[in-house]
């Protein structure tokens, strides 16, 4: 069904009535029918919804509505407070934070079950400790920086993760263990390849646990990419 979004946000004025107004129109079940094109090119892998930055702009309570609609239940956003908006339409949804697990956001965090993609070892130190705090075990997601060097764990840091795992890991139950491709719009790029072989060897290195490598572009690179998990991010929308 399509829908028009031209209608204000909350809180947002509309525009002047002598002001020229841009349009854009989202077919809401084109979103949906992506959703299960992804499921077909990555499975048996689940595909997460990634709805970031308002789901790129097109608005993500209706986007994510969309996604639950054609079976999605897991999402990821990139800020606590985009987390925090999506609980309140997603109840039961795994939610990932791939801002990570700052101080100052682990009690919001924790009231909003909201699961932080952990980058560092500070923010594994700091989530473990909140979870010792609590007398409970943690659900986290370990991101490892294979080649982007975006977000993720060094491969120092990954050296010494490893070394000291079952200490540093107290108190976490590691539900996925995730990278990023560098390059995976590009299908001919080398840099696909060494990542692919350094998040093997990084898994190789670290508890068992489920694994996630490609976004929208290392799904089109074929199966050995995708692991047990994808994230659907801008091909869900375009």
């Amino acid at each position: 069904m399509d829908k028009d979004l031209t209608e204000p946000m909350a809180g947002q004025a509309a525009p002047p009535k002598d002001t020229n107004v841009a349009r854009l129109t989202v077919r809401l079940g084109a979103i949906g029918a992506n959703y299960r094109t992804f499921e077909r090119l990555a499975g048996p892998a689940a595909v997460a919804g990634v709805v970031k930055a308002d789901a790129y702009g097109l608005g993500m309570a209706r986007a994510a509505r969309a996604l639950m609609g054609a079976g999605c239940d897991t999402f990821f956003v990139a800020r606590l407070e985009e987390g925090i908006a999506l609980r309140s339409i997603a109840s039961k949804a795994r939610i990932f934070v791939l801002d990570g697990a700052r101080r100052e956001s682990i009690p919001a965090l924790i009231a909003y079950r909201l699961t932080p993609v952990l980058n560092s070892l500070a923010e594994i130190a700091a989530w473990s400790a909140a979870a010792k705090d609590a007398g409970t075990v943690f659900d986290a997601v370990l991101h490892i920086d294979s080649g982007m060097n975006r977000l993720g764990l060094p491969g120092y840091e990954l050296s010494a993760l490893a070394a000291a795992a079952k200490t540093k890991l107290a108190n976490l139950r590691i539900i996925l263990t995730m990278s990023h491709l560098a390059c995976a719009d590009d299908p001919h790029a080398k840099m696909n390849a060494q990542q692919l072989a350094r998040f093997r060897e990084a898994l190789a290195m670290l508890p068992a646990s489920p694994a996630s490598l490609a976004a929208t572009g290392g799904v089109l690179l074929g199966k050995d990419y995708a692991f047990d998990m994808v994230r659907a991010g801008i091909g869900l929308y375009g």
